[in-house]
């Protein structure tokens, strides 16, 4: 199962793509309309990233950025009673 990213997580991954691609702070600040104070918080994990604007980076990065869905607990246990019930038959 994979585990949602932490806000450190996201935080590295924002820095290192950054980083890979050659781009400062200021400059991708500009590129997606926020401050370099912004970027900063987004890359020591002092801010949250929404999906939206971690989205935006990747973007302006040029990197693909693909979202799954989180199985919830709730899920799995729907999921569970239903595979009891097929066995039960």
């Amino acid at each position: 199962m994979t585990r949602p990213a932490t806000r450190e997580t996201v935080a590295q991954i924002i820095r290192e793509c950054r980083t890979r691609r050659g781009i400062n702070q200021k400059d991708l600040a500009k590129r997606i309309r926020v401050t370099p104070a912004t970027v900063s918080n987004y890359e020591t994990g002092r801010a949250s990233v929404s999906s939206e604007m971690l989205f935006k980076i990747m973007t302006a990065l040029d990197y693909m950025v693909v979202f799954r869905p989180v199985e919830t607990e709730s899920k799995k246990y729907y999921r569970k009673i239903k595979q009891e019930a097929k066995d039960a038959k």
